[in-house]
């Protein structure tokens, strides 16, 4: 049965998208002992098992052989390259790749960003997404999510305002994207601005564990813990479990005002759910 370069890379593409990096390479690895050389959309999903598998060294390989078939340009090549780099936290091969690309689309500068959030570079993150601006790329929800982080990190309160501005401007992505909502109610609470985070959190259409979250560790580490536990108390109304950064945050919230029984109740219960 003759096998093409496209069945080739369907189903190394299915399994770098499914998490199995060291699969995908296997495959690649019987695609040229079938005789079938990668073409562009190939390397795409060898960039992205590397990046999965955080294998920086394979990366360079195949970074090499797609440079040397002239496949760098490709802007879905660039962005999976700049995405392998900064998830490997190769973050200078990153921004190489980047800065030679003569095309770049939203998925590329969402690539770089995300690379220095992921990294702790929140202040480089915020510079590159300016400059995605002045080129007049629109962010996706990722993208603004990680730029949201971004201001959380560093306190760059009146850039989240303006961000969060724009969101709402724009219609309906905070609406129906919770990643971007639950992002702006990190980046409040991070930044000290727990009602306004309690409010984004209330206007939200799903919420789930890491919104509360979020606004939790906020109050716990205002040492309010009255609002901590009733905001606690709702997450738990509403079905979401704890993880263990929250649950040490709430212990301690609880401390701060005395509340033994409920330090004891969410501890049983906690214990009991194997946390």
């Amino acid at each position: 049965m003759c096998r093409s370069v496209f069945s080739w890379t369907a189903i190394i593409s299915a399994h770098s998208s499914s998490g199995h990096g060291h699969e995908a390479l296997r495959l690649h690895k019987c695609m040229l002992q079938d005789g079938v050389e990668p073409n562009n959309y190939t390397y795409v999903a060898l960039f992205k098992a590397c990046g999965s598998m955080e294998d920086v060294r394979e990366g360079m390989r195949f970074h090499m052989e797609a440079s040397k078939k002239g496949y760098t340009s490709d802007v879905y090549v660039g962005s999976s390259l700049v995405s392998m780099y900064g998830k490997c936290g190769a973050l200078l091969e990153a921004r190489e790749v980047f800065d030679n690309l003569q095309v770049r689309d939203v998925i590329t500068w969402g690539a770089i960003i995300a690379g220095c959030v992921q990294h702790g570079y929140a202040q480089e993150a915020l510079h590159l997404f300016e400059r995605m601006r002045f080129d007049d790329i629109s962010p996706d929800a990722v993208t603004l999510a990680c730029v949201l982080k971004s201001c959380g990190c560093v306190g760059a309160l009146h850039k989240g305002q303006e961000i969060h501005a724009a969101v709402v401007g724009e219609g309906n992505m905070l609406v129906n994207n919770p990643m971007v909502g639950t992002a702006l109610v990190d980046m409040y609470a991070k930044c000290g601005m727990l009602a306004k985070s309690q409010q984004v959190l209330e206007e939200l259409p799903i919420r789930n564990e890491v919104s509360w979250s979020s606004l939790i560790v906020g109050y716990a580490k205002q040492c309010r813990g009255y609002e901590a536990l009733k905001c606690f108390e709702r997450m738990r109304y509403e079905g979401y479990l704890v993880d263990a950064i929250t649950f040490i945050c709430i212990m301690k919230a609880c401390g701060t005002i005395g509340a033994i029984d409920e330090v004891n109740e969410i501890y049983n219960e906690t214990v009991s759910r194997g946390l």
